[in-house]
């Protein structure tokens, strides 16, 4: 008696357990149904119940509904709703690419950088060949430019370089990056690159004002010491010999410094100006933007 007692036990729970695995079966399908025709809200009404189930019976890391919550929230302009389910999905093994971009997107909005870069490196990281990789490329090395990464962002350039030859933008993040882990011969040809395809890139033309000042004055101070340890002929026709070069390279540097002034009055470019007229020995115009350095 006792065992055939233990024996309609079990099969009580065994059928309970499979009416209810057969209940949350439908109401998933129903769910999906209704999210496909549009009726958000009837949908995320379905998934939250689901979601009940599954906490209540410890069982919330197996749940595979939280994204689709999240979207039909995200759907209805419930943002906190949204992003509470799409956080819960990312602990559970049916996180699918949606998730990701839209937790990225939603990070962005606020202005959350941090958790936007984390949100696109994992789908950068889980879904190599997903639909959205190329534009979570691009959002991803802008991120890192942005919050000066520079190792992260080189290891994305790669995946986005093939694009960049014409983007403006693209290249001047390539360009601060590069700036940014001391690449300087690069950053000259990304310079020259900029200046190609916008011949007043502010960016590309202060780094070739300043490469072609401090050339210039790096070999004025070094031609003018040599010249004082040995005050000899030969040493005097040699520097100025130096100074044709140097005279040469000031005036390509005023002029980029002349156009970053005419863009942006700083008394930074004004100190330049200041200091190459000197060089130059144009006295009254050297007065001049000493006076505007100031």
């Amino acid at each position: 008696m006792k065992i055939k007692q233990l024996i309609i036990s079990l099969l009580a729970v065994i059928l309970a357990g499979c009416s209810g695995t057969s209940g949350i079966t439908k109401l998933n399908q129903k769910a999906n149904s209704e999210y496909l025709a549009g009726n958000y809200q009837v949908a995320l009404q379905a998934y939250k119940k689901i979601i009940a189930n599954y906490e209540s019976r410890g069982e919330s890391a197996t749940c595979p509904v939280y994204g689709k919550a999240g979207e039909s929230a995200l759907q209805l302009g419930e943002y906190e709703t949204a992003v509470k389910y799409f956080e819960q999905a990312l602990v559970t093994p049916y996180a699918d690419e949606t998730v990701f971009i839209s937790l990225a997107d939603h990070y962005r909005k606020i202005d959350n950088l941090s958790k936007e870069i984390d949100a696109l490196a994992s789908y950068r990281s889980k879904f190599p060949e997903g639909k959205g990789i190329e534009k979570v490329n691009f959002r991803l090395f802008e991120t890192y430019v942005i919050s000066e990464n520079w190792g992260d962002a080189i290891a994305v350039w790669p995946d986005i370089s093939d694009n960049a030859s014409g983007d403006v933008n693209l290249l001047e993040g390539y360009f601060k990056t590069n700036k940014g882990l001391g690449q300087k011969d690069n950053c000259n040809d990304i310079a020259q690159q900029l200046l190609s395809l916008e011949d007043t890139n502010v960016l590309a033309m202060e780094w070739e004002a300043m490469r072609l000042y401090n050339k210039a004055e790096n070999r004025y101070q070094s031609e003018m010491k040599a010249y004082e340890n040995k005050k000899t002929t030969s040493q005097y026709n040699k520097l100025l010999k130096a100074f044709e070069v140097v005279t040469a390279d000031f005036k390509s540097s005023l002029k980029y410094f002349k156009e970053l002034y005419e863009i942006n009055p700083s008394k930074k470019y004004a100190s330049y100006l200041a200091n190459i007229y000197a060089r130059l020995d144009d006295k009254q115009k050297a007065e001049y933007y000493k006076s505007l350095s100031k």
